[in-house]
């Protein structure tokens, strides 16, 4: 995954496309080519990354953290 001039690039590993797991077989193309995900819902970012970011809750949590130090 690369961002560039606010554009978030992703393509798979070619030994990671040999396992055959598609994690995410409706929005990311599962190929070698460099694909960007459209700007919205997500910001330009894959639904299955975005998943795996901290919800509301854990952002102002990190934020509290990181402004502590």
């Amino acid at each position: 995954m690369v961002l560039n001039n606010r554009t978030i690039y992703f393509r798979y590993h070619s030994d990671f496309l040999k396992k055959g797991l598609n994690i995410s077989p409706i929005k990311l193309p599962f190929t070698q080519e460099i694909t960007n995900a459209e700007k919205e819902p997500f910001d330009g970012l894959y639904g299955v990354f975005n998943d795996s970011l901290p919800d509301g809750w854990g952002r102002l949590l990190l934020d509290r953290s990181l402004s502590s130090k």
